[in-house]
């Protein structure tokens, strides 16, 4: 459940990125300022994630009232331990208020990835791009080999 934009403050339990690699902006959490909520990632056709295999990132964000200049840049490293991060790609906001925000790419090899959704203010998309108001979160997920997935051929 996304927490109600109506205190003033930072972000409860940041960073959210892995080891803290990438600080949340320093601007207090208002209903003025876009946020990242939640992310998730799921496979696409509802089989274990594994390299090879498509699979779906989903953001929850609250986009501001002026959403204009807001995006939500979507990021994957193959190995979480030691992330090199790739930009998938950036999606923006529609309108102004709570929305899902989704982005589907193929998943690497490596059995401990992250992904990483940044949502900014303006500026161009970069694994942690600098801005007051950038709220980023990383999720860590285990992924099989692709001679591991369901259906793949056994020698």
């Amino acid at each position: 459940m996304p927490r109600p934009l109506t205190s003033v403050g930072p972000e409860p339990n940041q960073p959210n990125t892995i080891g803290g690699s990438c600080a949340d902006g320093s601007a207090p959490v208002t209903p003025t300022n876009g946020a990242n909520e939640r992310i998730r990632v799921e496979s696409v056709d509802g089989n274990p994630l594994a390299a090879g295999g498509t699979a779906v990132i989903t953001a929850t964000v609250t986009a501001r009232s002026n959403f204009a200049q807001d995006a939500a840049d979507f990021l994957f490293a193959a190995d979480a331990q030691q992330p090199s991060w790739v930009l998938i790609g950036t999606v923006t906001p529609t309108a102004a208020g709570t929305q899902t925000l989704a982005k589907k790419y193929v998943l690497p090899a490596g059995a401990l990835q992250a992904v990483r959704v940044q949502y900014r203010r303006g500026g161009s998309a970069a694994a942690c791009a600098a801005g007051t108001v950038n709220d980023r979160d990383d999720l860590v997920f285990a992924a099989a080999s692709a001679a591991q997935a369901p259906g793949a051929a056994k020698p």
